[in-house]
């Protein structure tokens, strides 16, 4: 019984550690069929509703407690190359399609693109 509390912290820790909210914001589609761009913060205002959006969950698994689920996130995003500082607008699909390993060191990357960037726990 007392080797289990040890245990189960430094197991939890680790999860929390790989699974962050990226900073981009994000395409959804509001209830209201309405397109707009948001960001985790914005989902982090109001999770039990936003996270039910489609493709919210995926994208701020933190934010949303779903972090046992390895997926990528299914919404475009926008984020900014590091090497020239130019926005593009992308979807996971994209990091995945060719210099995956490269695209997953852009800031944030890895935490949008959780399975094709292997940071699942």
């Amino acid at each position: 019984t007392n080797t289990m509390p040890p245990t189960s912290a430094p197991t939890s820790s680790t999860t929390t550690s790989t699974c962050n909210d990226p900073p981009y914001k994000f395409r959804i589609t509001k209830p209201d069929e309405r397109k707009v761009w948001r960001d985790c913060t914005w989902v982090a205002q109001r999770p039990e509703n936003r996270c039910a959006f489609d493709g919210v969950d995926s994208m701020c698994a933190s934010t949303c407690r779903t972090c046992d689920v390895c997926v990528d996130s299914t919404s475009r995003m926008k984020f900014y190359k590091e090497e020239d500082g130019k926005r593009m607008t992308r979807s996971c699909s994209w990091t995945s399609n060719r210099n995956t390993a490269s695209r997953c060191q852009i800031s944030g990357m890895e935490d949008a693109c959780r399975e094709t960037c292997n940071t699942c726990s």
